[in-house]
Formats: C-alpha cells, sequence, structure tokens
C-alpha cells in the first residue's frame, strides 16, 4: 500500500511542482499516492491534477477543520502558504503556519515539509528588519522544530 503525500497550494506553483514531478516519476509514483489541497475544487488546474489520478480535496488554511480533515491518513504533507501582502501579512501567515503545524501532529503525519524562507533580520542582525513575509515563515519554521 502507498504512502499518501499530502499537498498544500497543490495548484500553485510550488506544490503543483511537487505534485507533478511524484506522479510523473516512477518511483515517487510507486511509493506515494497524493492528496492535493485547493480551496476551488472546480477550477481548471484542480482538474487537471484529477485527470492525472490525484485525488483533490477542498481545503482554506483559514478552516483548520478542513486542513484537519486534508491530513487525515496522511503519511507526509508538503506545505506551503500564500503571502497576501497586507496589513495581516506576518499575523495572518503565522497563525495558518501553526495551525498546519498543529494539525499534522494531530493527524499523525510522519514527515511535514514545510515551504520556509531565512530571516533577513537575523541574517542581516537588524538591518533588514520589514521583510514580514520572511521572517513570519521564519517565525513557523521555529515553531514547528
Amino acid at each position: 500500500m502507498s504512502k499518501l503525500l499530502t499537498i498544500l497550494g497543490a495548484t500553485g506553483n510550488q506544490g503543483g511542482s511537487v505534485a507533478n514531478y511524484v506522479v510523473a516519476d516512477p518511483v515517487l509514483s510507486e511509493e506515494y499516492s497524493i492528496r492535493a489541497v485547493t480551496r476551488d475544487t472546480k477550477k481548471p488546474a484542480s482538474q487537471a491534477l484529477a485527470a492525472k489520478g490525484i485525488e483533490v480535496v477542498q481545503g482554506d488554511l483559514d478552516d483548520t477543520d478542513s486542513i484537519k480533515a486534508a491530513f487525515k491518513g496522511a503519511h507526509t504533507v508538503f506545505a506551503v502558504t500564500t503571502t497576501i501582502y497586507d496589513d495581516q501579512l506576518r499575523a495572518r501567515e503565522v497563525r495558518q503556519g501553526k495551525a498546519l503545524a498543529d494539525a499534522a501532529v494531530e493527524a499523525g503525519v510522519k514527515y511535514l515539509i514545510w515551504s520556509t524562507l531565512s530571516s533577513p533580520t537575523l541574517e542581516s542582525k537588524g538591518k533588514y528588519a520589514k521583510v514580514e513575509s520572511f521572517d513570519a515563515k521564519y517565525e513557523v519554521e521555529e515553531y514547528i522544530r
């Protein structure tokens, strides 16, 4: 029986690349079945994944119950958050990232692959302290560790 790889953002660049790579690789496609998580299962990108034999489910990072359901039975989760540049950027990304990490633990996920970035604040010793999108992902990485 294959292991379940659940991919967040499966219709985006990162998640889509992971899904397409695994399904096309003869070894990985035998080892893993894929569950693609998307906000809209009806959009063309979702349907294209389904046409490749990928299970497509609805999930929204602002709806913790939908993420918990998407993680049920998963062996591995590839997780990425979408940066929305507004005044809630950091708070939203940190909230979503921590919630998905907690959901992965609750679901018994063995491996969580978190798409992260280094902290410009730390790397520059404070010189670049306002790169919220990077620092938010790094904060979630620290939480996961």
